[in-house]
């Protein structure tokens, strides 16, 4: 992990992943930050095998975590279609992304439908950004309960 900077170690990807997330929940259609918390939440997986599974193998193990947490699956997709710029795996769950205009809905109230959403190839649509928490919220419980490291609080995003 000598190539990534002051990121040494899981627990420093884990926090920068935190970054991430809280710099994206401030301007949560800015799709560079979108993308950025995908590749950090899926990338994840890669640090802690390397540092604390390391016999286990790679796709074995993101196997387990998936099954942990399905939303998973949709960050790796997101990651690997933007890093490869098309993703060709036959079993993919994303069948695209899209990002909708805000606009309240029919009945007027406060809620918002747009932003971010994740197409799935069974033709549901799922929000970005409670996928992003529920993935974030993964790993918080990961590390404390599974590896055993109190995780960092989310930096305060307060001005």
């Amino acid at each position: 992990m000598a190539h990534s900077f002051e990121l040494r170690t899981a627990a420093d990807f884990h926090r920068a992943l935190q970054v991430q997330v809280a710099e994206y929940q401030d301007d949560d259609l800015n799709s560079v930050m979108a993308v950025a918390c995908a590749l950090f939440a899926w990338h994840l997986v890669e640090w802690i095998r390397v540092e604390f599974f390391s016999s286990q193998e790679l796709g074995t193990f993101r196997g387990d975590l998936v099954a942990k947490c399905p939303e998973l699956e949709f960050m790796g997709n997101i990651a690997n279609g933007t890093k490869h710029a098309v993703l060709s795996n036959k079993k993919k769950a994303v069948a695209h992304t899209s990002k909708a205009n805000r606009s309240f809905d029919q009945t007027f109230d406060s809620t918002f439908n747009g932003g971010f959403r994740i197409h799935l190839q069974d033709g549901t649509e799922v929000p970005f950004g409670p996928c992003l928490e529920t993935v974030a919220e993964f790993w918080d419980r990961y590390f404390q309960h599974q590896l055993g490291v109190d995780p960092e609080p989310p930096p305060d995003s307060s001005p």
